[in-house]
């Protein structure tokens, strides 16, 4: 990968689980719309309902004054669900990284990029595709590696490699950032 690609994929932020994110700070540094993955972000491939914490934790993000939309690669079936019980938008099959389709979407909101943050457990799809159109972005881990697609275990052998080459030409942001924790 080349520098210049691999530096869209160093995420602005690190933490372990959405839950570790420090969304009043996030709210005080300007940002006003939430986009956050489902899959292994919010649930594990193998539930299919909110749990009681997200829900709270979806709560608290909207009494902050968020908006907030569940960005997915998933079926509208499979997203709607979850963000009809958690009362937020959605947008389903966006095939990230490719950009085309949330352009799209935010084309239509009043948020500005600077106002966004991305949040996601995929580098080369949630970061990538946040860095590519100008959104900060907020790796988080994965819920449940175990239940992940082929496809997306493909990924994770390819996003192994790209955190290696991070740490070998970016060193002080892999460990500024906690990569090395992941």
């Amino acid at each position: 990968m080349t520098k210049k690609r691999l530096s869209l994929c160093i995420p602005n932020e690190y933490a372990t689980s959405i839950y570790q994110v420090d969304f009043d700070h996030l709210y005080l540094s300007g940002k006003r719309l939430v986009l956050i993955d489902l899959d292994n972000t919010i649930a594990d491939y193998d539930t299919s309902k909110a749990s009681e914490d997200i829900k709270l934790l979806f709560k608290k993000i909207k009494s902050l004054g968020f908006a907030v939309m569940i960005i997915s690669n998933n079926a509208k079936k499979r997203v709607s669900g979850f963000a009809d019980e958690l009362s937020v938008s959605f947008k389903e099959r966006l095939y990230k990284p490719m950009t085309g389709k949330i352009k799209k979407v935010l084309s239509h909101l009043p948020y500005k990029k600077e106002e966004t943050i991305w949040i996601g457990d995929q580098i080369l799809t949630d970061v990538l595709c946040a860095s590519k159109i100008g959104i900060a972005s907020v790796l988080v881990d994965p819920i449940k590696k175990t239940t992940e697609k082929w496809y997306t275990k493909i990924r994770r052998i390819r996003e192994e490699k790209t955190l290696t080459e991070i740490k070998e030409y970016y060193p002080d942001r892999y460990i500024e950032l906690g990569l090395n924790k992941r």
